[in-house]
């Protein structure tokens, strides 16, 4: 037998299984060593630590593994240096009279907005229905839905002066969200003849903010069958809003 061959079968007969992993461990350090898989991926940059990539960081200059966002501005709250408040989207939300923000097709000085009836409400309040006409129509245009606005809401009251109707007639007032074009794009609330007369009902309704970034319109419609001594409906202190961000002022 050739004497290298015997000398390489002694060499292994004396290493271990051990001397093999250091061997390859040392190769594995030599410069011109080439890992078949590839090398590992290198590490995000992480700045404020939380495990989360500063690429996909809502917040990356402080803590917050949980990504919360609470006003879904992008943002994380531990970023926004605001409150979280409702904001109301609607002008002269207390139907005060000389006041913008409402129009009416009543020309009728009943309806519309009128004086307010009881010492507790504002000076104003918005009156439908009654002894005028079918079909009283009062809105309020060019309301700009927020698109990182959330949990959008109607709040409000209502109060109802029992008509004389017909039996089996009902009169009723509608809350519509309307398009721009016109289309009703949902009805947020009816209240009509058949609910009992009572002093103000306060009432809050959850709206499906599918319109967000939209100019709407907000539109209140009776609906009269009885045109003479109908069921009057009064609102008041009319609340459309959103949870917005509004700024909280830095100490000096």
């Amino acid at each position: 037998m050739n004497v290298r061959v015997l000398l390489l079968v002694a060499v292994l007969a004396n290493t271990s299984c051990t001397d093999f992993g250091e061997l390859e461990a040392e190769s594995m350090m030599d410069p011109g060593y080439s890992d078949p898989e590839g090398p590992p991926p290198p590490a995000c940059t992480d700045t404020d630590n939380d495990g989360v990539c500063n690429a996909d960081d809502n917040c990356p200059t402080a803590p917050n593994p949980d990504q919360v966002d609470d006003d879904g501005d992008g943002t994380g709250n531990a970023c926004n240096n605001c409150a979280l408040v409702r904001i109301n989207l609607l002008v002269n939300p207390g139907f005060d009279l000389g006041e913008l923000g409402w129009v009416s097709n009543v020309t009728s000085i009943i309806n519309g907005l009128v004086a307010g009836i009881t010492p507790d409400t504002l000076p104003g309040v918005a009156q439908l229905g009654g002894v005028v006409g079918l079909l009283d129509v009062l809105e309020q245009n060019e309301i700009r839905i927020p698109i990182e606005g959330e949990d959008l809401v109607l709040r409000g009251k209502y109060r109802i002066q029992p008509g004389v109707l017909p039996l089996g007639s009902l009169d009723r007032v509608r809350i519509l969200l309307v398009a721009n074009d016109g289309r009703i794009l949902d009805e947020l609330l009816e209240v009509t003849s058949a609910l009992p007369a009572q002093d103000w009902v306060d009432f809050e309704v959850p709206v499906i903010n599918a319109h967000a970034g939209e100019l709407v319109s907000l539109v209140f419609r009776s609906s009269l069958e009885a045109p003479l001594l109908a069921t009057t409906f009064f609102f008041d202190t009319l609340e459309l809003s959103v949870l917005g961000c509004q700024p909280v002022p830095e100490l000096p």
